[in-house]
């Protein structure tokens, strides 16, 4: 018997329409870009001889960023205590979600804290955005 080879093995795949950041307890819509990864540093050490001889391991790093409408940042804002400001949130964990079919999956960006903001604006911009500076202490994927 001949094997069948699905074309679409996976079913609907998750799209920008699946995904949810949720920010303070509440879902960030006005939201245009988001990003996060991590890594760690690894290096062949070299000896005798013209092949490497084992690996070395450096620091672990995680980033993020995100850019947002300006009405959301000032949601933000807004929901802060009276005159404090975004850097001086407390570092928080912030999850993201994913539609996999009837299914949510989630990634945890740890020690999420907010290092400053950027409005850049020219002639012809339909909305204003804003880049939120922000660090994080490390990313857990697929977390159950």
């Amino acid at each position: 018997m001949a094997q069948t080879n699905l074309i679409n093995k996976f079913g609907r795949v998750s799209g920008w329409n699946d995904v949810q950041l949720v920010l303070f307890g509440r879902t960030v819509e006005g939201i245009q870009e988001f990003s996060y990864d991590d890594n760690q540093e690894k290096e062949a050490i070299k000896g005798q001889g013209g092949m490497p001889i084992g690996m070395g391991r450096g620091n672990y790093e995680a980033k993020c960023s995100i850019t947002i409408l300006m009405e959301e940042f000032h949601g933000l804002l807004k929901s802060l205590p009276a005159g404090k400001r975004l850097q001086e949130v407390l570092p928080t964990d912030v999850p993201v979600l994913y539609m996999q079919g009837e299914e949510v999956v989630k990634d945890v960006i740890r020690g999420f804290e907010f290092t400053g903001a950027t409005k850049e604006l020219k002639q012809g911009d339909k909305a204003v955005w804003v880049k939120l500076g922000v660090v994080c202490t490390h990313i857990d994927w697929l977390v159950q």
